[in-house]
């Protein structure tokens, strides 16, 4: 008998445990349409942000390792562009406001499996605090500009915030975890 409670009892805890760890994601993930001005949405660009970085202030991604690209592509505008061998990425984050997503980031890109006579390259820059500076130039092999326009940032889409876990399921949790200490003593005395 006293096997099959010392089971049970470290049963409990270990659920609550696992339970307890359950609870947050590893990263949030933040997305945003890129808008042009002469074509309206030309692409988007997803970001990650580690859970570990929220609430510290401003994290930029020449500095820390905080924030990743994840995915950037530019539709169907220039009805290849959806590969790219990004050479340069900045992006920077104010994480005590991460509703706002990314407030700044630069991009420098070349296609991909074109020969080097037909590879475009791509650089967008936008800031949110001087949306004036904020643009897409797109260049040929030859380094002529192909397309120059003003762009800008959509809405931020976030995924995978962290919850909070509320008050009452953290005392299940603990309320769990005490029983199930209580027990094992009970076991062993």
């Amino acid at each position: 008998m006293k096997v099959i409670k010392k089971t049970i009892s470290g049963a409990i805890l270990a659920i609550g445990v696992l339970f307890a760890a359950s609870f947050s994601a590893n990263a949030v993930i933040i997305k945003h349409d890129i808008f042009a001005d002469t074509f309206g949405k030309i692409g988007e660009i997803e970001v990650e942000l580690l859970n570990s970085a929220l609430n510290t202030g401003i994290n930029d991604s020449a500095f820390d390792d905080t924030i990743s690209l994840v995915s950037f592509n530019l539709l169907d505008i220039f009805g290849w562009a959806d590969a790219f061998e990004i050479f340069s990425f900045e992006a920077a984050i104010d994480t005590d406001f991460i509703e706002a997503g990314i407030e700044f980031f630069a991009i420098d890109a070349n296609d991909i499996g074109f020969p080097p006579a037909e590879t475009w390259s791509y650089q967008l820059l936008v800031d949110a605090f001087d949306p004036f500076s904020s643009f897409i130039d797109v260049f040929d092999a030859n380094g002529d500009v192909i397309f120059f326009d003003s762009i800008s940032l959509g809405q931020a889409e976030l995924s995978d915030l962290p919850k909070p876990v509320s008050a009452p399921a953290t005392l299940a949790i603990f309320t769990l975890a005490m029983a199930a200490l209580y027990g094992r003593r009970k076991i062993i005395s």
